[in-house]
């Protein structure tokens, strides 16, 4: 599948072309999410679900990969609530920034 960058066809078809992957991605890992807006995912979830050979990150990528889509890994970044979240991530993937609360002011939701 081919659309044109600037083409109104674009809007509808590529959310379509990763659709499976997508929804394939979190059915397989369960309290993992995924939130895509056009070519842009966020992947959402406890750490040892996403990173790893077996995780739900490498699971995405090779099922766009069935899609003749090739992610382009020098736009990935990682954001992470601590240290040990980020522990298990691949090499290539860059954390720009550490988030910080010395106040422990955060709140859990949820």
């Amino acid at each position: 599948m081919s659309v044109h960058l600037g083409s109104p066809l674009t809007n509808i078809a590529f959310p379509a072309l990763i659709n499976k992957a997508v929804k394939d991605t979190e059915a397989k890992f369960e309290g993992v999410e995924i939130r895509c807006i056009q070519d842009d995912a966020d992947i959402l979830g406890p750490p040892d679900l996403i990173f790893g050979t077996d995780g739900a990150l490498n699971f995405l990528l090779s099922e766009l990969a069935k899609c003749n889509l090739a992610p382009n890994k020098a736009k990935f970044q990682l954001y992470a609530t601590s240290g040990d979240a980020a522990v298990g991530a691949p090499e290539w993937l860059p954390r720009p920034f550490h988030i910080t609360d010395d106040e422990r002011s955060l709140m859990s939701l949820g």
